[in-house]
């Protein structure tokens, strides 16, 4: 097997962060990030018995993904208390073409968004309240 791969893997990121300190204890976020990776890979694969030739692949695979995340998210404090809730988004997509005497592409993307609360602290003399099934 002989790999005539040059390593050719390129991946930049840019990351974009803003953070407001707003009054009261409040706290505004926002986050985006986005990615870019390519890869070129080469391989041969021969095999032989006594001169004869059995097996002779000769392999291309080069490969692209992109993908964003964004996401906000808000923070009220209250004493040692804090309450936070959240909006994010990520989108991805890849395609990657295999090249062997025939050639082949795949792709894919997929996107997901959600939102989310949470709360960090102590309750004093909390209430529950249970619901009947």
């Amino acid at each position: 097997m002989i790999d005539r791969s040059s390593s050719k893997n390129h991946r930049p990121a840019l990351d974009l962060y803003y953070q407001h300190n707003l009054s009261n204890g409040q706290t505004l976020v926002l986050n985006a990030v986005g990615t870019y990776n390519y890869t070129n890979n080469t391989r041969l694969y021969r095999e032989s018995r006594e001169g004869i030739v059995l097996t002779d692949i000769n392999n291309l695979v080069t490969g692209k993904k992109y993908s964003f995340i964004g996401e906000g998210i808000y923070e009220k404090t209250f004493g040692v208390n804090r309450l936070g809730a959240g909006l994010r988004h990520t989108q991805a997509f890849s395609d990657n073409t295999y090249t062997n005497g025939t050639t082949y592409t795949t792709e894919m993307g997929q996107a997901e968004t959600f939102m989310y609360a949470e709360f960090k602290g102590k309750v004093e003399n909390p209430i529950y309240v249970i619901a009947p099934s």
